[in-house]
């Protein structure tokens, strides 16, 4: 029994699944032998993505640029072997549905470990629930979180980390970094010295609430009301092991002088990028 092969089908095959193009047009060597090393290539890049050295995150890149391009070697050879065909291609045994049906889900548990690997080691997308980062960060929107930053690198000051919730073990928190392993905070008001120092505030435009916080080393963007800073001064020194954190909303926000320092243990990852509304970095300024 002939029936032709068509083109367009036989590219979107292997689009969906490298490799079923080509079972579609009777190659089904080539077809197992593409979907072979695309799961290995794509294997690879995420094993390679999860260690913490330069080396291996060049693997990791080089591993998936090898992977999107033997996916677009398979869509176009699949349909330049479908135009060979032509319209007197004869059927085989495995020119079935139900092989290709099965040949599409064969590596769908891999993917979903995929999936699962790139959320709980590498990128995790979390939606952002209060004011208390506001202005950088506003109720909506939609951040991800690098879950290898602190592998590679120290925190820093002026980092937005996410953690678990104090209070909610089950529910992320997200703060800014402004006191590391030993540094000596006092509080009072919207008054903060770190180390004795006080950082330069300059105003960002005409809201007078809104202000630069300059440490030297970083600057970020704050939000701060005018309010008595006549009370009690909270003095802390920070542990070791730990780093302190507020809200960016200083006025409006439950952080580090309401639970005290945070575990660097329990760090999730590094607030690096918001997606939604608009594509922007966090990442503080930084001389």
């Amino acid at each position: 029994m002939t029936q032709p092969r068509r083109p367009l089908l036989a590219a979107l095959l292997s689009f969906a699944a490298p490799g079923l193009g080509q079972v579609y047009c009777g190659a089904i060597a080539a077809g197992l032998v593409l979907q072979f090393f695309h799961l290995l290539l794509a294997s690879l890049a995420i094993l390679a993505a999860l260690q913490p050295t330069f080396g291996l995150r060049l693997l990791a890149l080089a591993a998936a640029l090898a992977t999107g391009l033997l996916w677009l070697y398979a869509v176009l050879d699949a349909r330049s072997r479908a135009r060979a065909a032509g319209a007197e291609y004869t059927l085989k045994d495995y020119n079935r549905w139900f092989v290709y049906l099965a040949l599409f889900l064969l590596p769908l548990p891999l993917s979903v470990g995929w999936l699962r690997s790139i959320q709980s080691d590498l990128l995790q997308a979390f939606r952002i629930a209060s004011h208390s980062m506001a202005p950088s960060l506003e109720p909506g929107d939609l951040v991800l979180s690098n879950k290898l930053a602190y592998r590679l690198e120290p925190v820093r000051r002026g980092d937005v980390i996410i953690f678990p919730h104090p209070d909610k073990p089950f529910q992320s928190h997200v703060k800014r970094v402004v006191g590391l392993p030993g540094d000596t905070l006092e509080c009072s008001g919207e008054e903060l010295r770190i180390n004795g120092r006080a950082p330069q505030r300059s105003p960002v435009g005409a809201d007078p609430t809104l202000v630069w916080e300059d440490w030297g080393e970083t600057r970020y963007q704050i939000e701060l009301e005018a309010c008595d800073s006549s009370g009690p001064t909270l003095r802390v020194v920070v542990p070791h092991g730990t780093v302190f954190v507020l809200g960016d909303g200083r006025n409006n926000s439950f952080d580090s002088r309401h639970y005290g320092s945070v575990s660097i243990a329990t760090i999730n990852g590094r607030v690096d990028q918001r997606v939604w509304p608009r594509w922007e970095s966090l990442q503080p300024a930084r001389e």
